[in-house]
Parts: structure tokens; sequence; C-alpha cells
């Protein structure tokens, strides 16, 4: 989506805003003052509450599904087998979303809980999902799994309680990518075992 870089801003400090205040912190006037702009910007540009929470939930949706297309393998993991290189990949994926991204990755954790109760917001968040799925059965696939569909769901799971595992720790370490590759290699060794 093509927005400008006034509403990437607005919509980077209500990330911001989420993550640290929670939902309930989630307010027009919130954002105006994390952001630094006038009264009243925020509201300009998203006439509802509902309306900002769309727009956050798409940004992030945008964001997270860049940050698995730029997924890269760590130096030496070149020559590795393909296991290795794929829990490589999901475990720099992890690292960044734990790390750099941590703040987005706190406000969708909160979105994903409020979503249960407002499904309108799984439309921008669904796709990310779905697109994971499919990466996931795709490469199980590719690596002779027996039950490619079944397998992928569980990766899913394993990822997403390492997200949130790695979100809800109070004072946090930064992210360890060798210590998540190994948990991710694991997973993926349960649902490919050839």
């Amino acid at each position: 989506m093509t927005r400008s870089a006034r509403v990437t801003a607005l919509l980077e400090a209500a990330v911001a805003v989420v993550a640290t205040d929670g939902l309930r912190g989630l307010t027009h006037r919130a954002v105006d003052t994390k952001a630094e702009v006038p009264p009243g910007s925020t509201s300009y540009y998203f006439r509802t509450r509902q309306a900002l929470l769309q727009g956050i939930v798409e940004l992030i949706a945008e964001q997270e599904q860049d940050d698995i297309d730029r997924a890269t393998l760590s130096p030496g993991m070149g020559d590795e087998p393909m296991l290795r290189q794929a829990a490589d990949l999901l475990a720099g994926v992890l690292a960044h979303w734990l790390g750099p991204a941590r703040q987005r990755t706190k406000a969708r954790l909160e979105i994903r809980l409020l979503a249960t109760e407002q499904p309108e917001l799984l439309h921008a968040l669904g796709p990310l999902r779905e697109r994971f799925l499919q990466q996931s059965r795709l490469m199980l696939l590719s690596m002779g799994s027996p039950a490619a569909e079944e397998n992928a769901q569980l990766i899913l799971a394993v990822v997403e309680g390492l997200t949130y595992d790695g979100v809800t720790r109070p004072n946090p370490e930064p992210p360890d990518r060798a210590a998540l590759r190994r948990a991710v290699e694991t997973i993926l060794r349960a649902a490919a075992p050839h």
C-alpha cells in the first residue's frame, strides 16, 4: 500500500503507543504526542479509533511480510543442509521481531488478542498468516515432510510461541539467533524427519 511519509510516521507512532501503553492507551492525542505533531493531526488522517487500528494492522502486516521476504542466511550457513538453512532463516526473522522490531511485535500481539473480539482486524493480518503457512508447507514438502499441511500449522504455532515468549519476558536479553535456530531446527526435524 502506498501512503505518505506523514501517515507512515503517524502509524509508526501509533505502534509505539500500543507497544508501551497497550490498546487502552491508543488515542489520537497519544499518537499526536508520540509523533510530535500538532494536536488533531492523527484524527485528520484517521477519523475514528477503528480507522487508526486498521491502519496500524495494515502497516504491521506489510512490514512483517517484508521481514519474511528479506530474510537472509547467517554467514557460513550457505553450505549447510536445507533443514538447517530453513531453521536459520526463520531464526533470523524471529531475532529481528524480538530485537529491532520488538515494539511492532508487541503491538501485533496486542492487536491479535483484540481481533478475537473484532474479526475485521484480521483482514490485513490473515493474508500474512496464510502466506507464512503456504511458505512453510512448500518448505516442508521440499524436505520430504509426510504431513506438510499439519506440520506447517505446528511451525506457525512454535514461531508464535517463541515470539510471545520473547516479547513477554521481563528485562529481555538481545535475541540469540543461534538459540532460536536450534529451537526451530528441533521442530523442523520432527516435522520433516527425512
